[in-house]
């Protein structure tokens, strides 16, 4: 792995950073340390599977675990909900069409979209969460197909496409 590396969105370039940092930290170390790290992680370190009954238990219990990682956004909230709405034999097609927009978009405008959808349907000035209203508003799960297909895919395309304009101009 290389500065260079091919990466096709935010997940894998902050994958490769931390490769990197983990081998820019290890190589200069003499074998027996390296060993011991190895030996440290592999007996100190866990994955730990935490099962919430309810969606406000696990994203309090997520909150709360990640006090030091990525937190969770309106659009892992949304995707959350609309996934587990969806029948089991379609959530790999409307999971791998978010996630392509996720990608095309980046997190930040990713993220950024949920609250223009929220204002084209709300138009007044937010009074709680980006994901709350727009369940209110949209309710989401209810039709989950109809809201990834008529309006988190076309406005994310548009605002791609908005962005990307906005870059040419400035060229």
């Amino acid at each position: 792995l290389t500065e260079d590396t091919p990466t096709e969105n935010d997940a894998q370039s902050n994958m490769l950073q931390v490769a990197l940092a983990f081998r820019n930290a290890l190589m200069p170390m003499d074998p027996p340390k390296r060993r011991w790290f190895a030996d440290y992680v592999l007996r100190h370190c866990f994955v730990v599977e935490v099962v919430a009954p309810y969606q406000d238990q696990a994203f309090q219990i997520y909150t709360v675990m990640n006090d030091r990682g990525r937190p969770l956004t309106d659009a892992d909230l949304m995707k959350s909900e609309l996934m587990r709405a969806l029948p089991p034999d379609q959530r790999n097609y409307y999971a791998q069409i978010w996630e392509k927009l996720e990608a095309e978009l980046g997190a930040a405008a990713f993220t950024q979209l949920f609250s223009h959808l929220r204002m084209i349907h709300n138009p007044k000035k937010a009074k709680t969460a980006v994901a709350y209203e727009i369940r209110e508003t949209l309710n989401p799960a209810a039709n989950p197909r109809a809201f990834i297909e008529q309006e988190l895919e076309p406005k994310g395309l548009a605002l791609k496409n908005l962005l990307k304009a906005n870059l040419n101009l400035g060229q």
